[in-house]
């Protein structure tokens, strides 16, 4: 078994045994799609995101993200990826992401909405190709509409993306829909389409992800998707594994 594998594994059985200080809430996972819904942390507790990340040119990760509920309606989150892989003999650390999601529509019918904004520092190595070198910015708002038999998140998202050795920044855009079934009690499927394009440098891409999630119990769920991304001359295939849990309330 891969080392990164087992990390994975030890990480769930961890998180599976976590006795939080006060008891767990029911998850709002964010993985494993493009897209984020308006959904937030509970207020006051602390959730765990985890995975395995493999594609069909040699490209590996594990992702991880721990989002904080600072209030009701908002969530404040921390990404990184302690190892990836860009290439059968190269291997580092992954950027770090931080942000913010604030959900301002949440009334008694079935849409809801929220803003995020996000930013990246760039921790990867650019000499090995694992990141950018430089740092980025992201806004995005998204919408979920909920009902008997399904669920739709519309995301869009703007970034303002560093060019490495020039001055100035790419204007990207990203456009997402994604369509949730639930398949029973516990197992739940979901399809997302999503349109990048950049203006500037005359490009875009379309990509698609099919996965599912079971819940283990309320607050962990485990995910498993496949993603087909589309680009002029080259196709990038990948599938990912991972959970989510949430840890209840702190102790202090």
């Amino acid at each position: 078994m891969r080392p990164t594998r087992t990390i994975l594994l030890t990480w769930l059985a961890v998180a599976t045994a976590w006795h939080p200080v006060s008891a767990a809430e029911p998850v709002t996972p964010q993985r494993p799609s493009f897209s984020s819904d308006p959904n937030t942390t509970a207020a006051g507790t602390l959730e765990l995101e985890a995975g395995y990340l493999a594609d069909d040119a040699d490209g590996a990760g594990l992702p991880l993200a721990l989002k904080w509920g600072s209030g009701p309606s908002t969530e404040l989150f921390v990404g990184w990826s302690p190892w990836q892989q860009a290439s059968s003999d190269v291997t580092g650390i992954g950027d770090v992401s931080v942000g913010v999601r604030h959900r301002f529509l949440d009334g008694d019918g079935p849409m809801t909405m929220a803003y995020q904004v996000s930013g990246k520092v760039p921790t990867a190595s650019a000499d090995d190709g694992l990141g950018s070198g430089v740092p980025d910015l992201s806004l995005a708002l998204t919408s979920l509409w909920s009902g008997q038999s399904s669920s739709v998140v519309a995301y869009y998202q703007a970034g303002l993306i560093g060019r490495p050795a020039s001055s100035g920044v790419l204007v990207d855009h990203a456009l997402a829909l994604a369509v949730g079934i639930p398949l029973g009690d516990r197992l739940s499927s979901f399809l997302e389409t999503t349109g990048t394009w950049r203006p500037e440098l005359h490009s875009s891409d379309v990509q698609g992800v099919a996965g599912f999630g079971f819940a283990v119990r309320p607050s962990i769920v485990i995910d498993a998707a496949v993603n087909v991304v589309l680009k002029s001359g080259e196709n990038l295939v990948s599938g990912t594994i991972g959970f989510t849990v949430n840890l209840g309330r702190p102790a202090g």
